[in-house]
């Protein structure tokens, strides 16, 4: 009988215990190597898989290196950004928050009016899907901006 493979290590169809490649790793007495779990990775011959560090990310299972997220902020003030270990740049909308006068971003309310799913914002009016309609009356194409 043949001794069990080391860890980082596995016996390939019953041969000699062989290095798994990076991104897969075994336990000790393991036949095969099998990939690490999105998050993580691993270099060859490893018996385990290390959490990418904080600012980096791997996304699909089997990675041998965790990618830099870089900056993950989008300049919104209404989202709180980070990097996930698996996701990379996450941003996550702030509960409540209210944007500056003028802005506009989809979804997201401003102190100057209401935003549609168009994204037009009215300083003096609600805003529909199709079009603003003002204070004033006026009826305007999506992608408009109304002062009345």
């Amino acid at each position: 009988m043949c001794a069990p493979c080391a860890g980082g290590t596995a016996s390939f169809d019953g041969g000699a215990c062989q290095p798994c490649p990076a991104g897969l790793f075994s336990m000790p007495g393991s036949s095969q190597c099998v990939p690490c779990p999105a998050g993580t990775a691993s270099v060859a011959s490893a018996s385990v898989c290390v959490a990418c560090a904080s600012g980096t990310f791997a996304p699909d299972a089997g990675s041998s290196v965790c990618s830099s997220c870089g900056s993950c902020d989008d300049d919104n003030s209404c989202t709180s950004d980070r990097c996930d270990g698996v996701a990379g740049c996450v941003h996550e909308a702030i509960v409540g928050c209210e944007r500056d006068a003028g802005s506009v971003d989809a979804g997201v309310l401003s102190d100057a009016g209401v935003l549609s799913d168009a994204g037009v914002l009215s300083d003096a009016g609600v805003l529909s899907d199709a079009g603003v309609l003002s204070d004033a009356g006026a009826t305007v194409d999506a992608g408009a901006t109304v002062d009345a």
